[in-house]
């Protein structure tokens, strides 16, 4: 039932992913024949406007035209705000005097705002009074109704067809974006619709009413444009759906933004529509200037105060943590602290540009204030598609249980084929593990790509918004342009070095951990840092060089000049050179790796602790560390390498039984052999080798075995344990070191010699006899 249950859900999801791409195949195409259609109706109604203008009107279009040229002829290149030049101009100080007097104009025109929208109402329709503005009312909402009708009908179709396939809790990011993206495409579609009836009501209802037509023509634009802003904000936000929302917002606040923007949003489209119609209507200068300072000034009004009421939201989702505990760099940190302060200087800036163009009567535009918020809506859109394409196609998650199921089957049949029993519960866990691991070994890459796909995401909204004040990024032969290919120059160098680190690291902590294979696995451990560091400064600097490249520096002497200084290295670093290459065929040839016992030349032995590119640390057993440059190397011996044989001598006296004391000791190593923690240490038992040499008084008797390097120390521990215990068992007797001293009284006159005087000779003896004995540790 539950195998049924999971093959049901993932062809449910393959549909959904058919239909999806039908669904953007066949939306894609509607978008592009309704722009086209829009176009057309928008060329037709700027056409009729201009050969239906009522004469009336003409004074008031030449009095603006006067105006506009009234305006400094040697601005050139009005789109550039701060383009250098062209935006000290624009801030000259003959420039803000005019602006001054043209705001003072404004001010004194104020109170006549009212006559001046009554006198324009009345110019466009001389033959009626200014009662007709409620036909353009009534006749909008009569067709957005019927088309809301429309629209609401065809949502609910495709809704059904499609979000069908997205019932229940989502598993993945994967799936919630793919069901925000499609609510989003069935909205937009409905929405589509929407504007086809429309507009086509509108066009048929008044069609000998042209000033009605267009009016009605421009209010359903911009409501057109504000349905948009809320479909965007609403699934953005996933309001109504919290499983499916993906930014870290709480439902509450969520709804709370929605409705933010739902209110100042619907008042800065209506005030934008009603002075696109004004404009239309050709409204006095200074009226048309009031309305477009009003519309400006409430955009930044609201857009700072939403930023500023929902700045702690937004500050905690730009820094990317949601768990306090964890350390967040500092730069990250501060920005999701102060990021409203940017926000509240940009509009206000935005603003006053936005007010000294319009004063100077050039030309202007409210992209200027909505530019961060397009920007944003921009780039969440493309950052969500990013991530839809990463984890569709790029680097998809495992799916943990199918793989756990195949890890299952893996080992059930290695241990049948073996014969061992096992435990089904361990079986599973042991594959749910391995599973995971597999996983985890993919995480920091998919970190990776969704860190790459925020620099993008933040690399296309400074561009957006840095093209709504008319700087062009993309001229080849501007300063801007080559900062756009120096900035993708470095994308792409940061994300191959974080790429090449994640690869390398990660091959360092399982040669760390992994001991199967230990010998491989060791030597990656040694070579893998130098290969690290090696790509990662190529990296670097061939990225710096092609930036360099681009900004317009020569780099033609630089890799000349880089020549030169290295023959310069090569004839007065000559040791240095001898260290790198020695060092380069030592690891070749594989003599030695980190965490290895090896002695070296001079007396000098210890563990290798580090490598770099020309010499190596060894940390001695007392703890000193010793740096032995590779070129100083005339042999190495490693202890640490396949196997070890451990020797080890002691005395006995002679009336020992040889034969018997060898058969004690084959079964030391039989019981040491059979011991299930020290057994396993064993390569080959413990074996006497017999009497290896003969004293004055005791037999040298030696015994031997072979383990891994490491485990020679524990087990040389416990077979002189064993040793001493059997001996101590059956009797035999370990021989002490004796020294006899012959005195001949005779010679000394038939002097006598106490016991302690006997003793006395005896220890000044001793130092010598022990000097002669090669066997002696204590020996220098």
């Amino acid at each position: 039932m539950q195998v049924r249950k999971s093959k049901k859900v993932s062809s449910d999801s393959a549909k959904a992913d058919r239909f999806l791409n039908l669904l953007i195949s066949f939306l894609t195409l509607l978008v592009l024949v309704g722009m086209g259609l829009l176009l057309h109706i928008s060329f037709v109604a700027a056409q009729t406007a201009e050969t239906g203008t009522p004469a009336a009107a003409a004074p008031m279009v030449e009095e603006q035209e006067m105006m506009v040229q009234s305006a400094p002829a040697a601005m050139g290149n009005e789109e550039l705000v701060f383009g250098l030049s062209n935006g000290l101009e624009l801030f000259s100080l003959e420039n803000i005097d005019r602006s001054s007097e043209s705001l003072n104009a404004v001010l004194l025109d104020l109170g006549n705002f009212p006559v001046h929208v009554h006198n324009a109402l009345e110019r466009a329709r001389p033959d009626t009074n200014v009662s007709w503005v409620w036909q353009i009312f009534a006749l909008t909402l009569f067709a957005i109704t019927l088309g809301f009708v429309v629209e609401l009908l065809a949502d609910k179709l495709f809704a059904k067809r499609l979000l069908r396939f997205y019932r229940g809790k989502p598993e993945s990011r994967a799936e919630k974006i793919g069901f925000l993206f499609s609510r989003s495409l069935v909205q937009v579609a409905a929405i589509f619709l929407h504007v086809i009836v429309t507009f086509a009501l509108i066009l048929v209802i008044s069609d000998n009413t042209e000033s009605v037509r267009h009016a009605a023509l421009i209010f359903a634009s911009f409501y057109f444009f504000f349905r948009l802003l809320l479909i965007f904000t609403r699934n953005f936000l996933a309001v109504g759906n919290e499983h499916h929302r993906v930014v870290p917002l709480d439902d509450q606040v969520a709804r709370s933004f929605l409705h933010a923007i739902v209110f100042c949003g619907g008042v800065a489209f209506f005030l934008l529509a009603f002075g696109r119609w004004m404009s239309h209507l050709s409204l006095n200068a200074n009226a048309q200037r009031i309305l477009d300072l009003q519309s400006g000034l409430f955009l930044a009004i609201s857009a700072a105060v939403i930023c500023y009421i929902y700045r702690r939201p937004i500050g905690s989702w730009f820094s990317g943590q949601q768990d306090p505990a964890q350390r967040r760099r500092v730069w990250r940190r501060l920005f999701s602290q102060n990021w409203h302060l940017a926000a509240l200087a940009y509009f206000l800036v935005a603003w006053l540009v936005f007010a000294h163009r319009l004063l100077l009567g050039l030309t202007y535009d409210s992209l200027l204030l909505l530019a961060p918020i397009v920007a944003i809506f921009a780039s969440v859109l493309l950052y969500g598609i990013l991530l839809l394409v990463i984890d569709k196609w790029l680097l998809p998650p495992i799916n943990i249980d199918r793989l756990q199921d195949a890890f299952v089957e893996e080992i059930v049949l290695v241990e049948e084929r073996a014969g061992h029993t096992y435990n089904q519960e361990e079986v599973n866990a042991e594959a749910r593990a391995l599973a995971a691991d597999k996983e985890a070994g993919r995480q920091p890459y998919r970190q990776l790509l969704d860190h790459g796909a925020r620099l993008v995401t933040l690399m296309f909204g400074l561009a957006v918004i840095i093209e709504a004040w008319g700087i062009n990024l993309f001229k080849q032969d501007g300063l801007f342009g080559n900062l756009v290919e120096v900035a993708l120059i470095v994308f792409f160098g940061y994300m191959a070095y974080q790429a090449v680190h994640i690869t390398i690291q990660r091959q360092i902590e399982i040669s760390e951990s992994d001991k199967s294979g230990q010998a491989k696995m060791g030597r990656l451990a040694t070579l893998l840092p130098i290969l690290r560091n090696f790509l990662l400064i190529s990296i670097v600097v061939l990225s710096g060089m092609v930036a360099l490249s681009e900004i317009g520096v020569n780099i033609g002497p630089l890799f000349a000049g880089a020549g030169v200084v290295g023959l310069a290295v090569g004839f007065g670093a000559q040791t240095l050179i001898k260290d790198i290459f020695s060092g380069a065929f030592f690891l070749l040839d594989d003599a030695f790796r980190t965490g290895e016992y090896i002695y070296v030349t001079n007396n000098v032995e210890g563990t290798v602790e580090r490598i770099s590119i020309r010499s190596m640390q060894l940390r001695q057993s007392d703890g000193l560390l010793n740096t032995v440059p590779f070129g100083n190397l005339s042999f190495v011996k490693n202890s640490s390498r396949d196997w070890t044989m451990m020797k080890l001598a002691f005395r006995v006296t002679y009336d020992t039984d040889v034969d018997r004391m060898r058969e004690l000791i084959s079964q030391l190593g039989d019981k040491l052999l059979n011991d299930s923690e020290l057994g396993p240490k064993f390569l080959e038992p413990l074996q006497s080798q017999g009497i290896t040499a003969l004293e004055d008084s005791a037999m040298i008797v030696r015994v031997k075995f072979t383990t891994r390097p490491g485990d020679q120390y524990i087990l040389r521990k416990a077979v002189f344990a064993g040793i001493r215990e059997i001996f101590n068992r059956e009797g035999i007797t370990f021989a002490h070191r004796e020294v006899k001293v012959r005195i001949d009284e005779g010679a000394a006159g038939g002097r006598s010699f106490s016991d302690s005087q006997k003793k006395a000779m005896g220890g000044a003896v001793l130092p010598i006899v022990e000097d002669d004995d090669p066997d002696n540790p204590s020996k220098a």
